[in-house]
């Protein structure tokens, strides 16, 4: 049927309608249409379609990983009770492959599920990608699903496609594995569980061998190197273990020893020496113990214990009683044979018999509680703490409060520590060790006077030093003050023997002064009534004048003489 026919009859079969049902189909018709455009538009709406399905609920550590990865790939999303919605399908898928590649799987999702609605532009070399991620993924759930592992991160290199089995040997396939134990597992030195875990890995990958795969625990250590070591190889690597976790430990409670004893002394006034005995040998109990049954539990708002506790309960009982009175009855054997009654009872056979018999049966059920112990890998075997606590050395003072010093040494006094400072010392470390006297511990705590001769004999040179430096700087401004008296002594005499030069020099001034006025007296007796020429009236005025500045100012006249004196 063409499609002209078909539409032919759709308009003869819409012609038989009346108008009531016309309205009726177009209405069903229209409805149609506007749900398909509904479900298509919120299929398609931006920021709305669900990363891992509309019902799955992201838990919050993986609710934070996931949201840090998309981040980092610049993938916008939204989240909304715990769900994750980005801006369409084909988004969410790219979304979901990225973050299997980065190992990022949510509890709950199983990894092939991840790519049952991929895009049709999806290469074959990714959807071989994603297989590859789905294998990891899925052995990686596996291994978390075990017990033993709380925790497991799988790499897996599958090379190269091969199209031959020869060239498996060039290129194998390897694996990666490191696990975080669960908290009591002995995984870690299991040899049985080692090599059952690497051949759980091995079986869940095609071509992968047991010898491809390396499997490490959290703290760095190769397990899988323990199932080819001898027994003396592993008796020696357990000897190395057992010595680190030793001392470990022991350098644990040696700090814990050391902070606690320095809240009341210096780190110089005590020494520990702690040693510790461990017991690794590995102990299982299975205990089945009976527990009292609780009729009535405590009312814990009453201030007294109402409860009702009994030691079992009864879940059958049976009584039987047995009562006989009259005479004894012989019993008779085979025809022709005497009965075999001995020969003393035969007389107490015909007397009066009473016999009685009770018989109580009850059946009690006890609660029972059974329990499997695994003890740790190791305990304490007993531990042996040594604490010597040195006292007080106390510098002697004299009534002035200054240092005692005797043959240039300070002296000393020791004070040493209080027989009741040492007791509570010894019980704060019995009660930090959790001393256990059963187990072999032991504790002692002693005050003894610590060697500290090199340290006052530092302290002793320190103040011979100090004291040899205090008297050189005496000496020194000793020396500094006579040199500053002396020169001032010496300045003294210096103005004495300059203050009587210029006596002396004053004292000739004057007598040459007296010498040219006797002359001039002389010399104008001479010429008296003789007229002077006008040199001998200037020398006569110079003469004058020098007589007259010498009497006025004599110091400058003999400093004028003075270096007259010196040029000649």
């Amino acid at each position: 049927m063409n499609p002209k026919e078909i539409i032919q009859k759709l308009k003869e079969a819409l012609g038989k309608l009346n108008l009531t049902q016309k309205i009726i189909v177009g209405s069903i018709i229209l409805a149609i249409i506007i749900l398909f455009m509904v479900i298509s538009v919120s299929s398609t709406s931006s920021g709305k379609y669900p990363l891992y399905g509309i019902n799955y609920k992201i838990s919050e550590k993986d609710l934070e990983r996931i949201q840090k990865a998309l981040k980092g790939m610049n993938i916008e999303f939204e989240t909304i009770d715990n769900q994750i919605f980005v801006k369409d399908k084909e988004l969410a898928a790219k979304a979901r492959t990225e973050l299997g590649l980065e190992g990022i799987i949510p509890q709950g999702i199983k990894s092939w599920e991840l790519f049952d609605n991929q895009p049709f532009t999806t290469t074959d070399f990714e959807r071989k990608i994603n297989v590859r991620r789905a294998i990891t993924a899925s052995i990686k759930q596996h291994l978390e699903k075990l017990d033993e592992i709380e925790s497991a991160d799988v790499v897996i290199s599958f090379g190269e496609e091969k199209y031959f089995k020869d060239d498996l040997n060039n290129f194998p396939l390897t694996a990666s594995v490191v696990i975080t134990p669960s908290p009591g597992s002995d995984i870690t030195t299991n040899k049985k569980k080692i090599k059952g875990l690497r051949d759980l890995i091995a079986k869940g990958v095609d071509m992968l061998t047991p010898e491809n795969i390396v499997i490490l625990d959290n703290q760095g250590d190769v397990l899988t190197d323990k199932l080819t070591e001898t027994d003396e190889e592993e008796n020696i690597r357990l000897a190395k273990e057992q010595i680190k976790i030793k001392e470990k430990l022991r350098m644990h409670y040696y700090n814990e020893l050391k902070k606690l004893l320095e809240r009341v002394f210096t780190s110089d006034r005590f020494d520990i020496k702690l040693n510790l005995e461990l017991n690794w040998d590995v102990v299982k109990m299975k205990e089945n113990l009976l527990k009292p049954v609780i009729i009535k539990p405590d009312n814990p708002e009453t201030p007294y214990d109402d409860s009702v506790v009994v030691d079992s309960l009864t879940v059958s009982k049976k009584s039987t009683k047995e009562t006989f009175k009259g005479q004894g009855y012989i019993p008779e054997g085979p025809a022709g044979i005497e009965d075999q009654v001995p020969a003393g009872l035969k007389e107490k056979m015909d007397r009066y018999n009473v016999y009685e018999k009770q018989e109580d049966i009850e059946n009690k059920e006890f609660s029972r509680s059974e329990q499997e112990i695994r003890k740790a890998p190791y305990d304490i075997k007993n531990m042996t703490v040594t604490v010597f606590l040195d006292g007080l050395w106390e510098k002697e003072r004299d009534k002035e409060g200054d240092i005692i010093i005797e043959n240039g040494k300070i002296k000393r006094k020791f004070i040493p520590v209080e027989d009741i400072i040492v007791k509570k010392v010894e019980e704060s470390v019995k009660a930090y060790i959790g001393f256990n006297e059963g187990r072999g511990d032991k504790v002692a705590v002693s005050s003894i006077q610590f060697d500290r001769t090199k340290e006052f004999e530092k302290e002793d040179e320190e103040i011979r030093k100090a004291e040899k430096m205090r008297k050189t700087i005496m000496a020194v401004i000793i020396g500094l003050i006579s040199l500053f008296v002396i020169s001032i002594v010496y300045k003294a005499i210096e103005r004495e023997m300059a203050r009587r030069r210029r006596l002396r020099e004053e004292e000739l001034i004057k007598q040459q002064e007296a010498l040219r006025f006797a002359a001039l007296k002389a010399a104008e007796q001479e010429s008296v009534g003789a007229e002077l020429s006008p040199e001998e009236r200037a020398r006569l005025e110079l003469q004058d004048n020098a007589i007259k500045l010498a009497k006025e100012k004599p110091e400058d006249v003999a400093k004028l003489l003075r270096t007259w004196l010196s040029e000649e």
